[in-house]
């Protein structure tokens, strides 16, 4: 990887898609070698990509990558259901926008809208009912 903006993008990216992708696999060995791979398809199609653009792509690839690896969706935690986790995991492990996410999962922007609210209420039940009091007061 000789191009810098390539260096840059793989040091800025790699955290985000490395926690993204650590939601469907727990082997951080694993992680690496999906999340480097995920890099190498999308810098080898050799277009040059806006930032927004290149975050769909990279995390599109590397959510291809995950399936292909016999994973059908990340983890579910909380109650959470599949898409509820998927949303909830570009949005704050990817920190990709609600419209990006909607791009990448090609539903509209409210559908992942919804699937954030439900799943961000999901998890809050969750706190306040299993936590301490001081918790609770959140």
């Amino acid at each position: 990887m000789t191009d810098p903006t390539q260096r840059d993008r793989f040091a800025a990216y790699f955290p985000r898609v490395f926690a993204y992708v650590h939601r469907w696999a727990d082997d951080d060995e694993r992680c690496r070698e999906i999340v480097t791979g995920a890099f190498a398809r999308v810098f080898n199609r050799g277009a040059i990509l806006s930032d927004k653009d290149f975050a769909v792509a990279l995390f599109s690839v590397a959510r291809e990558l995950c399936e292909e690896s016999g994973k059908s969706s990340p983890k579910a935690n909380g109650g959470l259901s599949a898409p509820e986790s998927e949303v909830l995991a570009l949005m704050f492990d990817a920190q990709l926008t609600r419209g990006q996410v909607g791009s990448l999962l090609q539903v509209h922007e409210d559908t992942v809208v919804s699937a954030l609210v439900r799943g961000l209420r999901k998890l809050k039940g969750v706190v306040t009912h299993d936590s301490s009091p001081l918790l609770q007061q959140l």
